[in-house]
């Protein structure tokens, strides 16, 4: 280690390393942590699909292993439609639907867990623009959970990380937003394997506005692709998008810094 290396703060290693991976190669084959989501929890869960008509009586019922029997799934488990959070989560990911959905080949769905007034059409229509289906039995966020429901309390929007996550949300996308429905159960985001291979990525949302890191979506999507062997341009986007990521996020963790409200 170099003389300049030890005058590092531990913090300020960590910020260097983030953003320090010149081995564009190894990039997209970073070892991502394992996933901890049990597959068994997921393949039966009956889910509605809210994408053909406003009549509930004759929506269709669907397995959601059959989501991801013939191609890789993305599945963002939403905690609450109306949210200003989780709208701004479902709009960021929906800005990669190109790449992730048309050049990569994995499907995009959300799931809600309850429909109240008009808050999944808002969702879906200002937001996600996609798949969206209805998880009345909560299984997507048991699972999460390892079996059970997790609860954040109300008190949690105090938190300064929940206030931290709120103005991030109104400088960066400003999405309109309410408090209507139940918004406690918790979340996150899977990337589903196809057929029955399991579960590719998870991420458990902990609190609100606790969204899975873009940079690391975009790496498991690459990863489990069928067609990154058949277009060797995609991996050069891929890497362009993940960097752009990281250095987006390392400037985010320096105004954290500075405000002293985030953590890293």
């Amino acid at each position: 280690m170099s003389a300049d290396t030890d005058m590092w703060s531990p913090k300020e290693q960590y910020l260097k390393e983030m953003v320090s991976d010149t081995n564009k190669s190894e990039i997209l084959q970073a070892e991502l942590h394992t996933p901890t989501t049990p597959y068994n929890l997921l393949q039966e869960i009956e889910l509605t699909d809210l994408n053909i008509n406003s009549n509930t009586d004759t929506r269709k019922k669907i397995k959601a292993r059959s989501l991801w029997e013939n191609a890789p799934c993305l599945v963002l488990v939403v905690r609450r439609p109306g949210c200003w959070l989780c709208r701004q989560e479902a709009i960021k990911l929906a800005t990669y639907r190109e790449l992730i959905t048309n050049k990569l080949g994995i499907d995009m769905i959300a799931v809600v867990h309850e429909t109240v007034r008009n808050q999944v059409s808002d969702f879906n229509m200002d937001y996600w623009m996609g798949s969206i289906y209805l998880d009345e039995s909560k299984g997507f966020y048991r699972a999460l959970g390892n079996g059970e429901l997790k609860w954040e309390s109300p008190f949690a929007m105090l938190k300064p990380t929940v206030l931290m996550n709120y103005r991030r949300q109104k400088k960066e996308t400003d999405c309109d937003g309410n408090m209507v429905g139940e918004g406690r159960i918790l979340g996150g985001l899977l990337i589903m394997k196809p057929g029955d291979q399991g579960v590719a990525f998870d991420y458990h949302e902990k609190t609100f506005g606790d969204h899975a890191p873009l940079e690391h979506v975009l790496q498991a999507c690459y990863q489990v692709s069928l067609k990154k062997n058949t277009n060797p341009d995609l991996k050069q986007q891929v890497e362009k998008e993940v960097e752009k990521l990281k250095n987006e996020g390392f400037k985010r963790v320096e105004v954290c810094s500075v405000d002293g409200l985030c953590e890293l």
